[in-house]
């Protein structure tokens, strides 16, 4: 072999595990935070979580530190009565929605919500079914108060609703008799 020939395999070679080696670096030590995305950080060195103030990227260092992210955006979580159990109709059968409620995570229940379900991503169609198991937490009782549900779930905000509470239920229960 030429010497311009070894200099060219020398130099696809060092192209190579230049371009392998950046599509490691940026998959093992950087992560994007999106803008509609509350970012936090655990480090596994020392057992702590913190939520990142910015969003954009994170340089991290793997296998000690782990970025997660939990999806802010309001999210409708609904209550529907149908006949084929599934939430769209494909039989033809149509599908009532008995309650409907406009909700989102709040950061500062972040620590709350990771004691009761975890350290993992959360994405929007993860997130809205653990959101809509506390939004509707005692809804048909006299008790109900969406009040109530935020102080005692941190990182539940209920925005709106059309809810059939207790009050509106009253009118549909029978009539007690005595």
């Amino acid at each position: 072999m030429e010497t311009s020939e070894k200099r060219w395999i020398i130099t696809g070679i060092l192209v190579v595990v230049i371009l392998i080696g950046g599509i490691i670096y940026r998959y093992n030590w950087w992560t994007f935070v999106d803008s509609y995305e509350l970012g936090y950080k655990f480090d596994k060195a020392t057992g702590q979580t913190t939520m990142l103030t910015r969003t954009g990227w994170h340089r991290i260092t793997p296998f000690f530190v782990e970025i997660h992210t939990i999806d802010t955006r309001p999210v409708q979580i609904r209550i529907e009565a149908n006949i084929s159990g599934s939430s769209t109709s494909t039989s033809g059968v149509n599908t009532r929605v008995l309650n409907a409620m406009l909700v989102r995570f709040k950061p500062v229940g972040l620590i709350q919500l990771l004691e009761y379900h975890g350290r993992m991503d959360y994405d929007q169609e993860t997130l809205s079914q653990i959101l809509k198991i506390y939004a509707y937490e005692g809804c048909a009782t006299d008790g109900y108060s969406k009040e109530h549900l935020q102080k005692k779930y941190t990182f539940l905000e209920i925005m709106t609703t059309t809810s059939t509470t207790a009050d509106t239920l009253q009118n549909y229960l029978p009539v007690k008799t005595q």
